[in-house]
């Protein structure tokens, strides 16, 4: 399946909780094989308790992938998943579905997931998500400048924060830009952690 095929598939379809899951299990599992535990502690790592799913919908939810066929297990040790070429189809698209706004909750989550991920995907849809994530902060960062000028009920505190949270927004913008600039993989990866950035998503 093309890019643009991919893209025009995936457009319009937003992400929730389990696709979180899903994008998690298949991510860790194209690293290396992956137990269930093991693609727990990766979410928790990657989220940092932002957000945690049960145990048990993390099972119930490999346990669906194993059906569909986008993981299987390993031969010797029915306990470790590894990835399907249908899994890494479904992670591709994965990249290019929306998620929540970047100030939001399930959106910092989503942003989390897939950042940790990205190096994975090929470079056109690489660009294509740090484009689109570049616009979303824009957009928010827009929209917390019009609250600041709105916002005399929150008071003075109230808005040293908003001014705080906008100020933060804008410094993760400025290290998108940085990483589409320099989006060709791994190489712009360790570019950037010489940077002492490499740990964007945190």
């Amino acid at each position: 399946m093309g890019f643009a095929t991919v893209t025009s598939t995936a457009a319009g379809w937003p992400m929730g909780p389990k696709d979180f899951i899903r994008l998690a299990a298949l991510g860790t599992a194209a690293r290396q094989p992956a137990t269930v535990d093991a693609i727990c502690l990766a979410i928790d790592d990657i989220v940092d308790q932002l957000w945690m799913p049960v145990g048990d919908v993390v099972a119930s939810t490999i346990e669906e992938m194993l059906k569909d066929g986008t993981l299987r297990p390993l031969s010797d040790r029915g306990d470790l998943y590894e990835i399907t070429a249908s899994g890494h189809e479904i992670l591709g698209m994965m990249f290019v579905r929306p998620v929540g706004r970047p100030g939001c909750l399930l959106g910092q989550v989503g942003f989390r997931l897939k950042l940790a991920f990205i190096d994975l995907a090929a470079p056109e849809v690489r660009r294509h998500y740090l484009t689109d994530t570049i616009r979303a902060y824009e957009g928010e960062i827009a929209a917390c400048e019009k609250r600041c000028r709105h916002c005399s009920i929150r008071g003075t505190f109230g808005r040293l924060w908003q001014n705080h949270e906008t100020d933060r927004l804008r410094r993760d913008l400025s290290l998108l830009h940085d990483m589409a600039a320099g989006c060709g993989g791994e190489t712009a990866a360790l570019a950037l952690a010489d940077r002492g950035v490499s740990c964007a998503t945190h």
